[in-house]
């Protein structure tokens, strides 16, 4: 015989059988761990700061920066009150301001990450130029996500009034915030 033939033949059944035994062959595998959805705790005492735009109207905006804190406490399972203290300052071209401000939260936890709420809250706007003081309300949503076991990321819009004006809003703040949940 060919010893080139028997190789070949030697070749071609080593390659058919091998596909016959890897059809077999098992694998010992371990079943996926199950991801470990630990809900965050939001209630309890927080701190942190903020930035944002108060709109006015076409023509009259402040940038703002400023400083939340706040405690929350759990209503039900998914529902949470809390009440919140903001300061925050705004710088104008004309004069600067202070905005002091009370809010009341309430909120659901729409998912172990994230909480939607609502805030309202009556406060003060000082005039630090000028030294005159302006009762305010805010009124508005917001959305905090949980990054991780301590740090939140949040946005709220609220609307604003002055108490001298009657009700109804003047105008429109809208921040951004990162918390730290104690």
């Amino acid at each position: 015989m060919d010893f080139r033939a028997i190789s070949v033949s030697l070749v071609f059944a080593g390659i058919a059988s091998s596909s016959v035994f890897a059809a077999d062959l098992t694998l010992p595998t371990e079943p996926a761990a199950a991801v470990d959805s630990v809900a965050f705790a939001w209630d309890g005492a927080y701190v942190g700061v903020e930035a944002g735009t108060l709109y006015y109207d076409a023509d009259s905006s402040y940038s703002l920066v400023g400083l939340h804190a706040g405690v929350n406490v759990m209503a039900a399972d998914n529902f949470l009150i809390g009440l919140e203290a903001d300061l925050q300052y705004l710088p104008g071209d004309s004069e600067d301001y202070l905005h002091a401000v009370i809010l009341g939260r309430a909120g659901v936890i729409v998912a172990p990450q994230v909480l939607l709420y609502a805030a309202a809250g009556i406060g003060v706007e000082h005039s630090l130029d000028y030294g005159n003081n302006y009762g305010i309300y805010e009124a508005g949503i917001g959305a905090e996500v949980a990054l991780n076991d301590s740090f939140t990321l949040r946005g709220q819009v609220l609307g604003l009034g002055f108490t001298e004006s009657g009700l109804g809003f003047e105008g429109v703040k809208a921040t951004v915030g990162v918390g730290f949940h104690f």
